[in-house]
């Protein structure tokens, strides 16, 4: 073999004993926490839960919308509760007293959720969420799915969706 040939074969030897770079998952993945409403897993990004709460008294407030369980007071900070099985289209919660309230902010509006249970947080890459799977309507709340059946919550569409936000005066 001449020196182009061997320099070429050399070239390429080199080229192929380099180990292909890994992908770096640090910048791609987020924490979710997943928690339960009716049979379903869902979960939300960790960045904004405020806290979780677990057998808090919910005070009751009359004249509001029904998919509000009333106000929560948390080391004095006054809460709203949100139903969002009605949100969802899911049943009521049937017994407010065995679930959690998690408490979610945009840093502009707090306001507690209520679930089923809460089952933790999960670290989830963006190729593990499928957010091809609902439809234009559906990712008002949905942004996507995962193998193992988590349903990721749209949190900055739930945050402003104009049915949580209670702005009215009512006339005594």
């Amino acid at each position: 073999m001449d020196e182009l040939t061997l320099d070429i074969l050399r070239k390429r030897a080199e080229q192929l004993a380099t180990p292909a770079p890994k992908k770096d998952f640090s910048t791609a993945s987020q924490e979710f926490l997943v928690f339960t409403l009716g049979n379903a897993e869902y979960g939300l990004p960790a960045s904004n839960v405020v806290k979780v709460l677990n057998r808090k008294t919910i005070y009751p407030v009359p004249g509001v919308p029904p998919f509000i369980v009333g106000l929560i007071n948390d080391g004095g900070k006054i809460f709203s509760v949100n139903d969002v099985h009605q949100l969802f289209g899911l049943e009521k919660a049937a017994n407010i007293k065995d679930t959690a309230i998690i408490v979610l902010s945009d840093g502009v509006r707090s306001f507690g959720i209520l679930v089923d249970s809460v089952l933790g947080l999960r670290t989830l890459h963006e190729e593990q969420i499928d957010s091809h799977f609902f439809s234009e309507q559906q990712t008002i709340h949905f942004s996507g799915i995962t193998a193992d059946n988590i349903i990721i919550l749209n949190l900055k569409e739930i945050l402003n969706n104009r049915e949580l936000i209670v702005n009215q005066t009512l006339n005594a």
